[in-house]
C-alpha cells in the first residue's frame, strides 16, 4: 500500500494521507496533474484576455491625434520612434496569474469595456468640436488646389469606427452605449464628407493659378538613413536579425517563425535576468514587448520598400495593367476600374474581364483587384542603392573613360553614346516593311496603299496562322562521333579536375537519361571539355577519308567555339569584335562545305549582330539576359500559397526583402553586432550551386569591395592572435628567400582564401580549388597552392600563397598551341621550385586533365580571351 496525499480525491484531508494501492495512487496523481493543468490553462486564458483588452485600449488611443485623447504613457528612456514604444504602457505579465486572483475577471472586463467606450466617447466629442469650429469659422479655399483642412479628422473618424466595432461588450447597457457611439460616428462622418464636398466645389470655382516653372523633383530619402533598432539591446538586435534571416533567406513558414520569436523572447528575457545585478528598466521593457509576428520584425528592420499595387486583367490573353486612383488624395482609398477596357486594335471590342472583387476585412467591405502586380518605386530603389556607403562613388567612377586602345571590360567603355543616339532616332523603314510583307503574304497586301499599318496587320495575321515545323536532320547515331569516341569524351568529363564553382556536366553525356542540358552546361561543355578531347583524338590523324572529314569538322568546331569564347569574354576590344565576326563567317562557310543540305537557323543570323553589340555595349556579360533566366529559376523555387493573382506579389516581396536584408549589412545605420555577423550570413545565405553564371555575379560583386578598399590605408583586419602560431621552420626558410624583410615569427595558417569572389583552397580541402594560374610580369604559369599564410608586417597584415609551379613542356610538342583562343596549354605533371606570390597575382583557377603519367593539359578558366588581347601570355 502507498500513502496518497492527492487533492482531486480528497486524500489530503487526512494529515497522514490515505493508504491506496499503487494503481489507485497513480490514478490519483494523474488526476492531480490534470487538475493543475486545467487550472494553469484557465489562468493563462484570463491573463491573455486581460492583455488583449489592454492592447485594444492602447491601440485605440494611439490611432487618434494628440489633442483628441492622451496617448499611453511611455518610458522616458525610450524614443518615440522606437518599435516598442507604442506598447510600453501595457501591463504584460511574466507569469500567469493565480486562479484566485482572476475570479472577478468578468467584472474587470466590463469595467475595462466601459472605460474604453468612455475614452472613445471623449475622442468623438473632440472630433465633433473640430467639425463645428470649421463650420462656424466660415473658412473657404483660397486657391484651386487648397486641401480640405479636416482631411485628417475624416481619417480619425474611420479609425474610430473600426475601433468601436471591435469592442465586444457583454452587458446590455454597454451594448446600447456602443450603438450610440456608432451612430454618432456615422453622423459625424456624413457631416464631414458633406463639408469636404462643399470645400471642393468652392475650390473648383476659383481661377487657375499661372503656371510656375517647376523645379527638378526632389525625392525624400531620409528614411533610408534612419538607424535600425537604435534603442534596442544588442541581444534583441541579433535575435531579430536571426529571425529575419530565417524568414527571408530560408523561406520558413509563418508558424515556425512565430515559434522562433517566442523562443528568442524567452532567451532574451532569461539572459537579462541572469546578468550581473538587476535588469534595467529598458531591458525589461524590451523583453516584455518582444515582437511576436515575423512581419513586425521585417518592418522594424526597415526591409519594406515603397510599392504601388496595379490591377492586372485576369484574362490570359490580355494582362493589361491599371494603376490605382485616389479621388480624395487619400493613399488608403485606392480605386480601380471594374472592368478591363483594353483592346488590341482600335476597332476590336474591349476585353471586358472583371478586374475587382469585394472582400470583407474586419467587417468592412473593400474592393480589391482580382489579380495584382506589385510595382516597386524606382526612386525609392535608387535612393536605397545610393544610401549604401561608397556605391555612388563607385557608379560615378565607372563612367571614367579609358584609353581607346585598352581592352573593354564594361558597358561604359563601349560606343554606347553614339549607338543610343542612333536608336532614339531610328524609325521603322516603310520600304523594308513593305518588302517583307510582300514576300511572306503577297495576297493579303495586294493593292494596299503604302502605309505601315496594313503591312503590319498582314504580317501579324500571317504569323498567327503559320505553324512551326521541325525539319528532319540527316544526321544519325555515329554520323560524326563513333561509340568509342563518345566514350573518350565521357571518360575525359569524369577524369577532368575542375574547381567547385564550375558547372557540372553529365558524365553519361549523349544518353537520354540526363535530360536536356541547360545553356550554361552547353557553354562549359564547349569551352572546356569538347575541344580538349576532339583535339586529342582528331588532330594529326591518318589520311583516310573519315579522318580527313573529322579533321575538317574539328577545324569548324574550334572556329565556332573560338567565336563563342570571344563573344562571351569578360574583356574585349574592337579587334576582338572584328575577329569574332570573321570567325563566325568562316564557320558558316565551313558548314556549307561539310553539310551542304543543312538548313541554318535564324539564331546563326542573329549571332552576326553580336559584333555590333560588342562594339557598342562592351562585353556580353553586361547586357545578356542570363541573370534574368537565373532570377526566374530562383523565383520558381520560392514557397508560395499557390493562389494565382497573389503568388506573384508574394514572390516579389520575398525577393525584395532578401535584397534589402543583404543591403542593410552594408549601411552604417545597421547595428554593429549585426554587421559583425556579415561573414556568417554570407556563408549560409549566398547560393552554393555549381554555376559559372553565379560565379560571374560574385566575381563582379567583389569588384566593388576591392574598389572600396583600393585607396584605403592598410589595417590589421583579419588578424586573430588566438589563432596565431609560431611560424613553421620550413615556411620560415621559404619566406626568407622571397620576402624583402626578415620572415615573421608568428603566422595564421589558412586553409582557404577568397580572391575576387572565388574560393582558393589547399589541395587537401579541394583539389580543383588549389589549381591556379599565377601572373608573373607579362606571363603566367600553372601552379598548385601548397600553403596560405597570414602574418603581421609592422602595423599591417599581409597574406601570401606558397605555390609549386608545374614544369612546362616543349612548345613543339604542345598539340593545343595552335588554338590560342581556347586558353589550353600542356604542362608536365612534375613540380618546380616553390614560389611565394601575393593574392593579386592569382588570375583564376584552371581545369586539368592528365593526358598520361608525365603530361597534362590546363584550361584557363579566367573567362578572358587573349586571342587578340596581348596583355598576358603563357610562359
Amino acid at each position: 500500500m502507498i500513502t496518497c496525499h492527492c487533492t482531486s480525491h480528497g486524500c489530503n484531508e487526512n494529515p497522514k494521507g490515505r493508504k491506496q494501492t499503487s494503481i489507485v495512487a497513480q490514478a490519483h496523481r494523474a488526476a492531480d496533474r490534470q487538475l493543475a493543468e486545467d487550472k494553469a490553462k484557465l489562468s493563462c486564458e484570463e491573463a491573455i484576455n486581460s492583455q488583449e483588452l489592454d492592447l485594444a485600449a492602447a491601440v485605440a488611443a494611439l490611432t487618434l491625434s494628440g489633442d483628441a485623447t492622451p496617448s499611453p504613457s511611455t518610458d522616458a528612456s525610450c524614443s518615440s520612434d522606437d518599435f516598442t514604444a507604442h506598447f510600453s504602457s501595457l501591463n504584460i505579465s511574466d507569469t500567469p496569474k493565480d486562479y484566485d486572483a482572476v475570479q472577478d475577471s468578468h467584472l474587470r472586463r466590463a469595467q475595462q469595456d466601459a472605460a474604453l467606450l468612455e475614452d472613445l466617447s471623449s475622442s468623438i466629442t473632440s472630433l465633433e468640436t473640430a467639425s463645428a469650429l470649421h463650420h462656424s469659422s466660415g473658412m473657404s479655399p483660397d486657391r484651386k488646389d487648397s486641401p480640405f483642412p479636416l482631411q485628417a479628422v475624416i481619417a480619425d473618424v474611420r479609425i474610430l469606427e473600426v475601433t468601436v466595432r471591435k469592442v465586444s461588450p457583454t452587458s446590455m447597457a454597454l451594448q446600447s452605449r456602443q450603438k450610440v457611439l456608432r451612430n454618432a460616428l456615422a453622423a459625424l462622418e456624413e457631416r464631414l464628407v458633406l463639408q469636404q464636398k462643399c470645400w471642393n466645389e468652392a475650390a473648383a470655382l476659383l481661377p487657375s493659378l499661372p503656371q510656375i516653372p517647376s523645379h527638378p523633383n526632389i525625392y525624400d530619402a531620409d528614411h533610408h538613413f534612419l538607424d535600425v533598432l537604435f534603442h534596442a539591446d544588442p541581444l534583441v538586435q541579433l535575435s531579430l536579425f536571426i529571425m529575419a534571416g530565417i524568414r527571408v533567406v530560408f523561406h520558413s513558414s509563418r508558424d515556425s517563425c512565430r515559434w522562433l520569436l517566442q523562443m528568442l523572447s524567452f532567451l532574451v528575457f532569461t539572459a537579462f535576468k541572469h546578468r550581473s545585478g538587476n535588469a534595467t528598466k529598458s531591458e525589461n521593457h524590451f523583453s516584455k514587448t518582444f515582437p511576436r509576428d515575423p512581419d513586425t520584425v521585417l518592418k522594424n528592420l526597415r526591409l519594406e520598400s515603397k510599392t504601388i499595387i496595379f490591377a492586372v486583367c485576369p484574362n490570359p490573353s490580355c494582362h493589361k495593367l491599371y494603376p490605382p486612383t485616389s479621388p480624395d488624395n487619400d493613399s488608403r482609398n485606392r480605386q480601380y476600374p471594374d472592368f478591363c477596357s483594353y483592346s488590341k486594335f482600335s476597332e476590336d471590342p474591349p476585353c471586358g474581364e472583371r478586374l475587382t472583387e469585394t472582400k470583407v476585412v474586419n467587417k468592412v467591405k473593400i474592393t480589391v483587384p482580382r489579380k495584382y502586380f506589385v510595382f516597386f518605386d524606382f526612386h525609392d530603389w535608387l535612393a536605397g542603392l545610393l544610401s549604401r556607403p561608397g556605391y555612388e562613388d563607385y557608379l560615378d567612377a565607372a563612367w571614367n573613360r579609358k584609353d581607346s586602345d585598352a581592352p573593354v571590360s564594361a558597358i561604359f567603355n563601349g560606343n554606347e553614346e553614339d549607338s543610343l543616339k542612333s536608336l532614339t532616332k531610328a524609325k521603322y523603314r516603310l520600304k523594308a516593311l513593305e518588302f517583307v510583307a510582300r514576300q511572306l503574304c503577297a495576297p493579303q497586301v495586294a493593292g494596299v496603299k503604302h502605309a505601315k499599318k496594313p503591312y503590319a496587320r498582314a504580317l501579324l495575321a500571317w504569323r498567327l496562322s503559320a505553324v512551326e515545323q521541325n525539319s528532319s536532320s540527316q544526321a544519325f547515331c555515329g554520323f560524326v562521333l563513333t561509340p568509342q569516341e563518345m566514350k573518350e569524351i565521357q571518360k575525359d568529363i569524369q577524369n577532368m579536375i575542375t574547381p567547385s564553382w564550375l558547372t557540372s556536366v553529365p558524365v553519361n553525356l549523349g544518353s537520354a537519361s540526363h535530360g536536356k542540358l541547360k545553356a550554361d552546361q552547353w557553354r562549359v561543355l564547349g569551352a572546356t571539355y569538347i575541344p580538349i578531347t576532339l583535339i586529342r583524338l582528331w588532330r594529326g590523324a591518318s589520311s583516310d577519308a573519315r579522318d580527313l572529314h573529322c579533321s575538317q569538322i574539328l577545324e569548324a568546331t574550334i572556329t565556332m567555339l573560338s567565336a563563342v569564347l570571344l563573344a562571351t569574354s569578360r574583356k574585349t576590344s574592337e579587334a576582338n569584335a572584328h575577329h569574332y565576326r570573321e570567325l563566325l563567317g568562316r564557320y558558316i562557310k565551313q558548314m556549307r562545305v561539310l553539310f551542304p543540305d543543312y538548313k541554318f537557323r535564324p539564331n546563326l543570323h542573329m549571332s552576326m549582330h553580336l559584333h555590333q553589340f560588342i562594339l557598342d555595349f562592351g562585353p556580353a556579360h553586361g547586357w545578356w539576359t542570363f541573370p534574368f533566366e537565373r532570377l526566374i529559376g530562383l523565383l520558381e523555387r520560392m514557397p508560395h500559397n499557390g493562389k494565382i493573382g497573389e503568388l506573384e506579389g508574394t514572390m516579389t516581396r520575398a525577393f525584395n526583402y532578401a535584397a534589402n536584408l543583404r543591403g542593410m549589412l552594408e549601411k552604417p545605420q545597421c547595428p554593429q553586432i549585426i554587421r559583425d555577423c556579415k561573414a556568417i550570413f554570407r556563408k549560409f545565405a549566398d547560393p552554393h550551386i555549381r554555376s559559372t553564371l553565379l560565379t560571374d555575379a560574385s566575381t563582379f560583386a567583389s569588384l566593388f569591395e576591392e574598389a572600396q578598399t583600393e585607396n584605403s590605408t592598410p589595417s590589421n583586419d583579419g588578424w586573430d592572435e588566438e589563432l596565431a602560431i609560431p611560424m613553421p621552420a620550413n615556411l620560415t626558410r621559404i619566406l626568407a628567400h622571397h620576402l624583402p624583410y626578415p620572415p615573421p615569427k608568428r603566422t595564421i595558417l589558412l586553409r582557404a582564401l577568397p580572391i575576387s569572389g572565388l574560393r582558393y583552397t589547399l589541395p587537401a580541402l579541394h583539389h580543383g580549388n588549389s589549381l591556379v594560374l599565377v601572373k608573373s610580369g607579362p606571363r603566367s604559369y600553372a601552379a598548385q597552392i601548397e600553403s596560405i599564410v597570414r602574418f603581421r608586417s609592422g602595423t599591417t597584415v599581409e597574406t601570401r600563397l606558397i605555390v609549386r609551379p608545374f614544369l612546362p613542356v616543349d612548345e613543339s610538342k604542345d598539340i593545343y598551341s595552335g588554338y590560342p583562343i581556347l586558353g589550353a596549354k600542356m604542362w608536365k605533371t612534375e613540380f618546380g621550385e616553390v614560389n611565394v606570390v601575393e593574392p593579386r597575382q592569382i588570375i583564376s583557377h584552371f581545369a586539368c586533365l592528365n593526358l598520361n603519367d608525365e603530361e597534362m593539359v590546363a584550361i584557363d578558366l579566367s573567362r578572358v580571351s587573349f586571342g587578340l588581347i596581348k596583355d598576358l601570355i603563357w610562359i
